[in-house]
């Protein structure tokens, strides 16, 4: 049971924008819920870039001459307007990390320098990072924690609520809550959904989960040693353009 003397923060989080590949209206509903509920913390769960060029089998394909500044630049301005607190890196971003040793000279030096660039520029928001990685790859507030996610299927957020506990994960891009099969009640996770513009992404559109995705972000308050979470979804009206309906 949480301690009701203890001082409550406001956090929110939401994860996959996708640098160029964003939807400009939901991050606007994103960056004015910021602007009314004043969160204590920010944070990013990954995917801030998309690094198409980077990606593995990308030589040779169309994606293979994808734009890197054009990604880069439209990260770093969600990032320069988002200003998280906390990011962690997901499976996109991770492609860049993936280059800095690569046997060609010129594509490991171009790594290295947006890796760098990067930094800077979480220096210059005061945020905290976390690596692409299954176990250091999480922050914690209060009972719950927050990091991208690995798994990725029908019934991941319940996996990793088994796996890791309470927590809060983007990656699979649809917004949803799952309990996790366990013997405590508060064993449940929370998937924030994406930014991401549906019809910019054609790499998925010959997945039928595609259909499934959606915006949405989370919010909430935590003590030392609880957490509530809330999760928000955007939604289309009769079909019409995208709705919310925010509480603040």
């Amino acid at each position: 049971m949480a301690n009701i003397n203890q001082q409550w923060k406001r956090f929110m989080a939401c994860g996959c924008v996708h640098s160029s590949l964003a939807c400009p209206t939901a991050q606007d509903a994103v960056l004015g819920f910021v602007e009314s509920y004043k969160p204590d913390v920010r944070i990013d769960l990954g995917d801030v870039h998309d690094f198409t060029a980077f990606r593995a089998g990308a030589a040779g394909t169309r994606d293979e001459s994808a734009s890197v500044d054009l990604d880069y630049d439209a990260g770093v301005d969600w990032l320069r307007r988002y200003r998280p607190t906390h990011r962690t890196l997901g499976n996109h971003d991770n492609r860049l990390y993936r280059f800095l040793d690569h046997r060609s000279a010129i594509i490991a030096r171009c790594a290295r320098e947006i890796v760098e660039d990067l930094r800077k520029v979480d220096e210059e928001n005061g945020t905290e990072v976390r690596p692409y990685h299954m176990k250091r790859g999480w922050f914690r507030f209060g009972d719950t924690n927050f990091g991208h996610g690995w798994m990725y299927n029908m019934h991941a957020v319940r996996d990793h609520v088994e796996s890791f506990g309470k927590c809060v994960i983007a990656h699979l891009h649809v917004p949803q809550h799952h309990p996790g099969r366990r013997v405590d009640d508060n064993a449940q996770g929370w998937c924030v959904g994406t930014l991401i513009d549906p019809d910019k992404a054609e790499y998925a559109h010959a997945n039928r989960n595609w259909l499934t995705w959606a915006h949405g972000f989370v919010w909430g308050e935590y003590t030392d040693d609880y957490t509530v979470v809330r999760l928000e979804r955007a939604t289309c009206a009769h079909g019409g353009p995208e709705l919310w309906r925010l509480p603040i």
